[in-house]
């Protein structure tokens, strides 16, 4: 499931769980939310990282350095 999913269901198991008074429904609601939310937020470091690596890899001073180094071997 997406996590934009994931947040509404969890965020709809809150919001029905605290206005029938059931406490497990709501406490399963939010922690299915905060999942969604951190999985999400993974998500989106572990792409800016793909895109710095990449940046580095397009950097034409990088790759001059990385032919200078095979031609000293």
């Amino acid at each position: 499931m997406s996590n934009f999913v994931n947040q509404a269901t969890g965020y709809v198991k809150e919001t029905v769980g605290g206005l029938m008074g059931n406490e497990q429904m709501k406490e399963e609601g939010h922690s299915q939310r905060a999942q969604a939310i951190g999985e999400q937020e993974m998500q989106k470091s572990k792409d800016q990282r793909q895109e710095q690596i990449d940046k580095v890899k397009e950097d034409p001073a990088v790759n001059k350095a990385q032919g200078g180094l095979m031609a000293a071997t």
